[in-house]
Parts: C-alpha cells; sequence; structure tokens
C-alpha cells in the first residue's frame, strides 16, 4: 500500500490559529483530522467526511528535517496528534521501499487547538507501519526493523513504546519471520490493554495477527489471516477490531482476534485501495482515503458503518490526503478543586484548577469575568490568574466538550482578610497591682467581647495589637505571648536584663474563650499590656487596610535635627502635638497610623504614651526607659484632631523622634 513519509527536522513553532473549526455537523462525536499529503508540503487539516472539505490546523512544511509525515493517531484523552516523521538521514528520497540514506524518524507532536508543534529527538531506530497510542499513558506503540532497521524484507519485527516527547523507545516484544514491517499495522484495545499488531510476510504474502498484552508485556503465537490487512483499528465501543483486507476488490473486515477468522463487512469499488483508515466508536464509522490505483491520487474519503456495511463517499479536492486519525469529543469538564480557592478583591492570585477533559479549553472564568491570565497544563490541571471580583463565584472551564457544572468544588471567594482597628490606648492589665509572674508562670487574660473602661473588643475579633511591657524582673528573662489553648510556641516576645523595664508591641491571635496567654521565662517579673487595636473580619470597605509607605521622619525634637519641632525637647508632663496626615507620604482621612518612636538624651527614667490629639490621655504607655538610654519602639494609634498625634511625656525630660511606615 502506499504509505504516507515525510522529511523534518527541528520545526519553528506556527502561529497559532484563531480557533479550531469542526467542518460541519456530520461529525458530532468528534472531529476528523488528516495529513495533507502535497510533496514536501504536508499539513495538518480537518476533513469533512460528507462533502470532502478540508480546513488546515497546522502546517508542517517547516519541519527541520523535511519529512513525510504519518501515520497519525489522537488521543482520546488530550488533545493531542502523534504522528510519525520519516526521512533519510544521508539521502534524498524517505521512501519506503529502499532509501539513497539511513533511514531516520522522529515524532511530531500537534495540539490541534493551538497549532503549536513539538518534534522529538531522532529514534534511534527508525519506526514504520502504524502506530497507536495508549490514552492512560500518552506512551506510544510502534514497530521497527532490529537495528540497523531498514524498510523492506525484514527476519524480524521489535514492538516498541515509544516516549512521544524524548523520543525514547523500548522493546517491549519481538516477532521473528519473514516480515514487511512498511505493510504491519498496529490497533490497541484500551479495556484490555491489548495491542493487535497485523503483519505481512515479504515472502509468501501471507498476513498474522499478534496480541501483545501490554500489562504483562506477553505476545501471543501468531494467528494466520486468510488475506492480509493494509490498515487495522479498534472500535471500542463494540470491542471489535477491524482491517481493510488487500484483496481484489479490498474489503473492510471484521477479525476475531481469538481465531483469525475474517468476516467482510463493506466492499470497495474496483481499482481502489483504501489507506490512512481511522474510527468513531461512538457512531462505529470507520473512516478511508480511496486512492486510484492507476493515478494513485486520494480522491475521495470513504466513510463505512461497521456494524451494517453502510457506505457513503466524499469527494477529496486536492492536494490529497494520506494518513487519517479521528479524535472523539470529550466529555464536558469537571472541576475537583481550586487551590487556593480565596483570593484578594484586587485578583492577581495563582490558582491552580485541577479536574478532567481540559481540551480544547477556550475560556476559564471567575464567575462571569474571564481570568486575567491562565495556561493548560495538561487535560487535567490548569494555572489561571484570578482577576478582579468580590464574593463567592465558581470557576468555570469552557472546553471542547462544553462547560463545567457548578460545584461547591469549584467555588472561589473574594476576601480582604482581617481588617485592623486603632484604639486609643486602654491598659488591659497591671501585674504590680497583684499577680506578679514567677519563674515558668504563665496568665490567661480574656479579650475578645470583653470590656475596658468605655471600650469593647468586638465579639468577632481574631487577634489584637497590644503594647506589652516588662518591669521589675528579678533576674534576665522573656515573656511568650501566644493564642490561649494552643501548645506554646518557641519563641519569645520580651527580653530584658535584671531590672530592667522594657515595652515591644505584640500582634497576637485570640485562642480559647477570646484569651491570649502571657507566660514568663525565668525570675519573677511584673507585666503591664495595654491594647492598641484589634482585628476583625471585613466589612466590604478598605477601612483597617494597611497602605505601607517609604519609611519617613516627621519629627525630632534634638536642636540640631532640622526636622520639625527640632529644639522643642519635652519636659516631665509636657505633650507634643505632631502634625501626621499630610507629612511623609501620610494621606488625609487615614483612620490610624504606624510610626517608630525613639526617646533618647532621657535625664531619668520614664515613659511616653502616644494618642490621639484631642481625647483624654489614657492610662497607657507605649515606651518606657532607664535614665541615659535610647529606647524605640514600634507605635500603631489613631489620628486625632487636625490629623494629630500626641506625645506626652511623663517624667524627667526626652526628646523624641517619630518615623512613620505606614
Amino acid at each position: 500500500m502506499a504509505v504516507a513519509w515525510l522529511a523534518w527536522a527541528t520545526i519553528p513553532v506556527p502561529a497559532p490559529i484563531a480557533a479550531l473549526t469542526v467542518p460541519t455537523a456530520a461529525l458530532q462525536g468528534g472531529t476528523l483530522f488528516a495529513i495533507q499529503s502535497a510533496p514536501l508540503k504536508p499539513k495538518l487539516v480537518t476533513v469533512d467526511p460528507q462533502s470532502g472539505t478540508q480546513g488546515t490546523v497546522a502546517d508542517l512544511s517547516t519541519l527541520a528535517n523535511a519529512p513525510v509525515v504519518g501515520p497519525l493517531v489522537a488521543s482520546s484523552q488530550s488533545s493531542l496528534m502523534y504522528a510519525v516523521g520519516s526521512y533519510c538521514s544521508g539521502g534524498l528520497c524517505p521512501c519506503p521501499r529502499g532509501c539513497n540514506g539511513v533511514p531516520a524518524s522522529e515524532i511530531v507532536t500537534i495540539n490541534p487547538h493551538t497549532a503549536a508543534v513539538q518534534v522529538s529527538p531522532a529514534l534511534a531506530s527508525p519506526v514504520f507501519g502504524g502506530i497507536a497510542v495508549d490514552p492512560a499513558t500518552q506512551t506510544l506503540w510502534a514497530l521497527t526493523p532490529p537495528p540497523p532497521g531498514y524498510p523492506g524484507t525484514n527476519p524480524s519485527i521489535a514492538i516498541l513504546r515509544v516516549d512521544p516527547t524524548t523520543g525514547v523507545e523500548t522493546t517491549v516484544a519481538t516477532h521473528t519471520g519473514e516480515v514487511d514491517t512498511v505493510d504491519s499495522w498496529v490497533a490497541l484495545d484500551p479495556a484490555s490493554h491489548v495491542l493487535y499488531v497485523a503483519t505481512l510476510n515479504a515472502i509468501t504474502g501471507a498476513g498474522q495477527l499478534l496480541a501483545l498484552d501490554i500489562s504483562t508485556n506477553t505476545l501471543s503465537a501468531g494467528l494466520s489471516l486468510a488475506t492480509p490487512v493494509s490498515g487495522l483499528v479498534y472500535d471500542t465501543s463494540s470491542a471489535t477490531l477491524f482491517g481493510v483486507t488487500t484483496g481484489t476488490p479490498e474489503q473492510l473486515a471484521k477479525i476475531d482476534p481469538a481465531t483469525g477468522t475474517e468476516t467482510a463487512v463493506a466492499t470497495f469499488g474496483a481499482g481502489i485501495k483504501v489507506v490512512g483508515i481511522a474510527i468513531d466508536s461512538a457512531s462505529h464509522s470507520v473512516f478511508g482515503v480511496e486512492y486510484n490505483t492507476v493515478t494513485v491520487v486520494g480522491d475521495e474519503i470513504v466513510t463505512v458503518n461497521d456494524q451494517t456495511g453502510a457506505t457513503s463517499v466524499g469527494a477529496l479536492t486536492p492536494p490529497p490526503l494520506g494518513s487519517l486519525a479521528f479524535a472523539p469529543l470529550p466529555g464536558p469538564p469537571t472541576v475537583g478543586s481550586v487551590a487556593p480557592n480565596s483570593g484578594r478583591p484586587t485578583g492577581g492570585a495563582s490558582v491552580t484548577i485541577t479536574g478532567t477533559n481540559f481540551i480544547g479549553v477556550t475560556a476559564v472564568k471567575f464567575g462571569t469575568t474571564p481570568a486575567a491570565s491562565y495556561t493548560v497544563n495538561s487535560a487535567t490541571q490548569i494555572t489561571a490568574t484570578s482577576p478582579v471580583g468580590t464574593g463567592g463565584v465558581d470557576v468555570s472551564v469552557a472546553a471542547a466538550g462544553g462547560t463545567n457544572a457548578a460545584s461547591s468544588a469549584d467555588q472561589f471567594t473574594y476576601v480582604l482578610g482581617d481588617v485592623f482597628t486603632a484604639v486609643t490606648p486602654v491598659r488591659l492589665l497591671d501585674t504590680r497591682n497583684g499577680g506578679t509572674l514567677g519563674s515558668g508562670g504563665s496568665l490567661n487574660l480574656t479579650i475578645r467581647g470583653a470590656t475596658f473602661g468605655s471600650l469593647t473588643v468586638p465579639a468577632n475579633a481574631s487577634a489584637v495589637i497590644l503594647n506589652v511591657t516588662t518591669t521589675n524582673g528579678s533576674t534576665a528573662g522573656f515573656f511568650t505571648v501566644y493564642p490561649t489553648g494552643v501548645t506554646r510556641p518557641l519563641a519569645s516576645n520580651l527580653n530584658w536584663a535584671a531590672h530592667e523595664t522594657v515595652p515591644n508591641l505584640v500582634s497576637v491571635g485570640l485562642g480559647a474563650g477570646g484569651a491570649i496567654t502571657i507566660y514568663n521565662g525565668v525570675g519573677s517579673a511584673d507585666a503591664v499590656v495595654d491594647l492598641e487595636g484589634y482585628y476583625t473580619p471585613p466589612s466590604g470597605s478598605t477601612a483597617g487596610e494597611l497602605v505601607a509607605v517609604v519609611p519617613a521622619r516627621i519629627t525630632d525634637t534634638r536642636a540640631a535635627s532640622g526636622q520639625a519641632n527640632a529644639g522643642m525637647t519635652l519636659g516631665a508632663g509636657a505633650t507634643l502635638d505632631v502634625q501626621v496626615t499630610s507629612m511623609g507620604g501620610i494621606p488625609t482621612g487615614v483612620s490610624a497610623v504606624v510610626m517608630n518612636v525613639t526617646a533618647t538624651s532621657t535625664t531619668s527614667a520614664g515613659f511616653f504614651t502616644a494618642y490621639p490629639t484631642g481625647v483624654t490621655r489614657p492610662l497607657a504607655s507605649n515606651l518606657n526607659w532607664a535614665a541615659g538610654v535610647t529606647v524605640p519602639n514600634r507605635v500603631i494609634v489613631p489620628v486625632g484632631t487636625g490629623g494629630n498625634v500626641s506625645f506626652y511625656n511623663g517624667v524627667g525630660s526626652a526628646d523624641l523622634i517619630v518615623d512613620v511606615s505606614g
């Protein structure tokens, strides 16, 4: 039989086609593809078997080795098609019977939905005859003579498993006998894991049928075929093997794999040779290209119902076609998981979507909004970037088989994250009034839902910002502050030397009962705790969201600082109002400000209290120090009247330095 061969090499990827057009309603269950076999101008095309109309999918004429392309096979579990590229590495003609150079093969992988083309490295052994794809593993099955491999008459053939990406071949079984691999064909029964091989004895002209169990690599003894076949397909719907017999006239025959008995289903016209057959198992349709044996031109495409023998023919316009392959329409996609399943309303989250039938994907949407971008990694995985959105939405995938049905598994929720509410500092705890912590001692402090003075912490608060101060430490030691009810972490929030007073700003989640636990590691020490603010679920606005700015100094009371309030050292009991908004990148209208506050040039032990201008000074402190030391601390405080924050100095004199960061 005539075999389509191609010469090729490394391929520049063609420009993607806008969309794959299925020819007509004639093929409701999928698409029929073919290799257009014009000399040195191979293309992957779609074919309408009724009208013969062809539509270009991918131009293969730019393959580097200029190979003959074919045979062709389509995977039922991915969007990919595979073809053999055949060429002579040291000659002119990649013909099946006699080569002016060394025969060589590569695997061409084509995505018909994007026109993307990939070429494997040269195969160690050239392959001839038919190929089959295992849909479960996306590996190919092919035939080759043993090395050095030469087309024509060979004493045996090897059955190979081929990785279509790397081109690595694994010899699984060998059949000995006078066989012609150019006229040997394969078909796979994926359910039973059986690869059928039809061979031709080049000396006697007799045909044989072999069966390879690909799960055990067991090859059966050959069965004699009354008439050799020039093509082999397996109908998965009826679990039946079919081949085109090479008698005169040729016929489509059902083949009993247990006995090798051939039963004619349909007879083709006189002088007609049928090549490149493919099957649509769902409709029991076998397709083939009818070649006129005089002109050797494929001028018709024939469709045979393998159950009834009903035959129809569609005229083909030049150029002629070689190999055919039918790509069944996949079922609708399903989405099994979306990870992560939440993200910010501003979009930009990288989301992995897993499921099935992600074949010929045309759209990925979050609700009604298209994904900002997406990449189809495989038939079971997509990586998408979330668009701008709000609330809870279904993630949908539109593909060749339709759109997934909405389910709880495809839910994606836009969340703001818990937001912060700054408060005028309020004292929650002072163990100097009773309850000094001993070595290894701890205490629980309930905050959520509790009332402190005029402030009640909301019942849905999830975390708090505290200014925690240690004083009266008998030895060097540390505090660990953590959510009540969890295992105490190996961490510390404050560390001090003996008799030192040290503050620090602490962010901590609320644990069991809305409480926190304070643990004292060594010696005895008092704890003073002031609440600076709390986190609660978002209300849908931007209130409470942090906007960071480049740190900027907005006050330095040292005389030579050159900053705002220079020379205004704070004496005992003095208060300084510092303008915060419109300074250092802080806009007007903000609710609170994040600052690094430093005390320096201290004349005695003392403290600063930072609070919103215009409110009563609270009983709280943000910085505590000994005489002559410089002490910094992070402070989060609401902005008061006129966009100002007030700073009170308790004892002695001290200079104040304020840097804003958000």
